[in-house]
């Protein structure tokens, strides 16, 4: 991906906040809903859009949302809109208790539920039989897919041929300190903010949960401590954190993966990424991809529509091309 901001955007927080308030209505495509039980009570919910002309053995790319996303995220959306008009069948995943699963899950997803993700991918294969499939992750979403392409076990069985995932935070005890400095707290409150709120509503519905005593003016490591990493059986927030670094874990991939990601990102601390830029061996199937400018999924453009993210682009350009590659391969 070749991407070159213009000097008016040349600012982490400028590209991030405008991605986020210039993403307009999410598209809206043809869609079947599929439960996927999680083996201890909860679930989770695929949405499948198959395009009219696609046929067992034609591409399926599964997209993971980020960090109190869904799959109503405006970007996730707009990427499966987009990969659907271009014949790509299209699951976007609401991770555990997110988006249309809400309601079917008493524990919430989190930033390395990649056992999850390979159940949620296992229903899609056994959907779409013979079909290659393509992993696409976005922030939180992205540090999934890529702790889930790093264990074998996990991978075991699914034909997985290709990812494509943008801004991961491979380092989350790193991401948390960055987001506690002055010039990350917007981000941090907001985050903050939206999950209390979820844990509240979710605790409406399941009685049986714990009553937090959760306050807005807490961090994000105070929430993991006090609310992520005991519900999911960690001892503390840095047994949580420690547990799902995939920086270490990268050079395990074998699938061939593209990793993009930005130097003025506020959110994700890429420090561990620049690192493992120069000791990935050439030749090894992790692609790394650092742009300068681009914030947090911002990488955005100007052309005469208007402002538009990159990302998009990009990710659907990738998507075709791995596509036809296949078809050519089947042929």
């Amino acid at each position: 991906m070749r991407y070159l901001s213009p000097f008016i955007l040349r600012n982490g927080h400028t590209q991030t906040l405008m991605a986020h308030l210039l993403a307009g209505p999410a598209p809206s495509v043809p869609t079947r809903r599929h439960r996927v039980d999680l083996g201890d009570g909860d679930a989770l919910v695929v949405h499948d859009s198959s395009p009219v002309d696609w046929r067992a053995g034609d591409t399926t790319a599964v997209l993971v949302h980020g960090l109190t996303g869904s799959h109503r995220s405006p970007m996730i959306a707009r990427i499966a809109g987009k990969l659907y008009r271009r014949g790509v069948r299209v699951a976007r995943i609401d991770l555990r208790g997110a988006g249309a699963g809400f309601a079917l899950a008493r524990r919430m997803y989190h930033v390395g539920r990649s056992d999850d993700l390979s159940k949620a991918c296992r229903l899609m294969a056994s959907i779409c039989s013979d079909s290659p499939m393509l992993l696409i992750g976005l922030s939180l979403g992205a540090n999934i897919v890529l702790k889930m392409l790093s264990d074998p076990k996990e991978c075991q069985g699914l034909p997985i041929k290709g990812a494509w995932v943008a801004c991961p935070p491979v380092d989350p005890a790193a991401c948390v300190v960055k987001l506690q400095t002055s010039a990350g707290r917007i981000y941090d409150r907001r985050f903050v903010k939206v999950l209390i709120r979820e844990y509240e509503a979710r605790r409406a519905l399941f009685p049986e949960l714990p009553d937090l005593f959760l306050k807005h003016a807490m961090n994000l490591r105070d929430f993991d401590e006090v609310c992520t990493a005991p519900a999911n059986g960690y001892r503390d927030a840095d047994h949580y954190y420690k547990s799902n670094t995939t920086a270490t874990r990268i050079s395990r991939i074998a699938a061939p993966t593209t990793i993009v990601a930005t130097q003025d990102d506020p959110v994700v601390d890429i420090g561990p990424l620049r690192n493992l830029k120069e000791t990935l061996p050439s030749g090894h199937p992790v692609r790394l991809v650092i742009h300068r400018h681009g914030g947090h999924l911002g990488l955005m453009d100007m052309n005469l529509a208007g402002l538009r993210s990159r990302i998009d682009d990009a990710v659907v350009a990738w998507a075709v091309d791995c596509a036809k590659g296949f078809a050519s391969l089947g042929g």
